[in-house]
Order: structure tokens, then sequence, then C-alpha cells
């Protein structure tokens, strides 16, 4: 497997994108991925982009208390060749989560309920908005 030197265009977009908009107050949301905190072969590069996602997450929330930063795994949503290679019997499309359900439950992290740090959309589905 080839490394790259520097980081991923995903990280670097991400960075990117909050140090320039994200000085004043808002919410950031970066998309996690469960690769992140768990190995899966083959997918190395991503799950390390992924967790490198988790602690930009981490460190702006530290260096901009005024913003609500987050990083959510959406859940499995996608069949793809790399995702049938980790877990072969989940790309059946009642197991996978539909996209506009996981982007609903991002609702509380919009509205800012919740502190910053990193959630699954699962967890979301059991928060109530007041």
């Amino acid at each position: 497997m080839c490394w790259k030197p520097t980081p991923s265009p995903a990280w670097r977009s991400s960075r990117f994108c909050c140090r320039t908009y994200g000085a004043a107050a808002g919410t950031i949301v970066l998309i996690s991925s469960d690769a992140a905190v768990t190995g899966y072969p083959g997918w190395g590069l991503y799950g390390a982009s992924k967790a490198a996602a988790d602690q930009l997450a981490r460190v702006l929330a530290e260096e901009e208390p005024a913003i609500r930063v987050y990083a959510v795994d959406p859940g499995d949503m996608m069949s793809t060749a790399m995702h049938a290679a980790a877990d072969p019997d989940a790309d059946r499309p009642a197991d996978l989560l539909d996209p506009a359900t996981a982007a609903a439950r991002l609702d509380p992290l919009l509205r800012g309920e919740l502190p910053s740090g990193r959630y699954a959309a699962s967890e979301l589905s059991t928060v109530v908005s007041s």
C-alpha cells in the first residue's frame, strides 16, 4: 500500500473550510465513519482520514469554543465494493440506512442542541428536540 506524505484531500478541505468560515460562531458538522474507530482490512487510508476528521473536530471545538463542532457517523448508507469486502452480509438494501433518514437525524446538531463531540446517527435518533 502506498501512503501519501500529506493529509488526505478530505482532511485538508475540512480544515480549510473550518478555519476560513468558522471563526465567529455557528455549527460545523464533519461526516465521519465507524471506520474512524474500527479497523477494516483494506480501509486504512479511508479510516485514517475519518479519524483525522474526528480529531480535527475535537481540536476545533477546543480552539473555537463559540462554535459547535461535530463529527458524526451517519451509519451504513452506501453499497460499494469496499463496503461489501468489509461486511459482505450488510449490503442488502434492507440493511442500509436511507440517506434522507440519516440527514434528518442531524437536526439536533444543526440546531446546536448538543455539546461539541462525536456522535453516531443512531444515537441522534433518540434525541428529542424541545
